[in-house]
């Protein structure tokens, strides 16, 4: 049981995120095209969590690995966590009310988060599509260099939610921004501080 237990909590947070969100929907305030902005508040709020729990396997605690039955299963624990972040996202893209009209700095946020996530994912797929060779030279430190930026754009992402205009949720984004605390720490302790207490080589954040 404790070899899952870190899935387990995992999956457990993800659902929780879902429950607190239809518990504590949005107020509805006659806002435009309530439901898609409410759908997309939950979607988003379910990426900042997986790519919280991403992030804090990068920095590949030693008390942790018992609870994914050792380093190997926590690097699985990691990918999965990143496919489904890296998935909901263009979820969270496709059902999103879209304007081209009247942007605020949350709309401009959401358009850096995204390609910054997008351009830093796609070079992992590099063994299987060759030109891609070329972003990272072909080499694990070309493409550690560029992995490192990761958390400068899910700061930006969450800094989007903040800023874009959607219908209100106070408890929803409380909840979320625990995550986003977690994340930003995590690549924080990862990318500068854990060097100073021990050697990390990060987990790939790649689907």
């Amino acid at each position: 049981m404790k070899r899952t237990t870190g899935n387990l909590i995992i999956i457990t947070l993800v659902v929780l995120t879902l429950i607190i969100w239809l518990v504590f929907p949005p107020i509805k305030d006659g806002a435009e095209n309530y439901a898609r902005a409410y759908a997309g508040e939950v979607i988003g709020s379910m990426v900042i969590v997986l790519m919280a729990c991403s992030l804090f396997i990068s920095t590949r605690p030693k008390w942790a690995e018992p609870f994914f039955g050792g380093l190997d299963k926590m690097y699985g624990t990691h990918r999965r966590t990143s496919t489904a972040a890296f998935l909901l996202m263009f979820a969270h893209l496709l059902i999103v009310p879209i304007t081209i009209v009247n942007l605020r700095l949350g709309n401009y946020l959401a358009m850096i988060a995204f390609l910054g996530i997008v351009a830093i994912v796609l070079p992992t797929l590099a063994p299987r599509i060759p030109f891609l060779n070329k972003l990272t030279g072909n080499t694990y430190e070309g493409w550690k260099s560029l992995h490192r930026y990761i958390g400068i754009f899910f700061i930006i992402g969450f800094i989007h939610s903040l800023t874009v205009n959607a219908p209100s949720a106070f408890i929803g984004i409380s909840w979320t921004q625990i995550f986003f605390i977690i994340g930003t720490a995590s690549y924080l302790y990862t990318e500068f501080f854990g060097q100073f207490f021990k050697n990390i080589q990060p987990i790939p954040w790649k689907p």
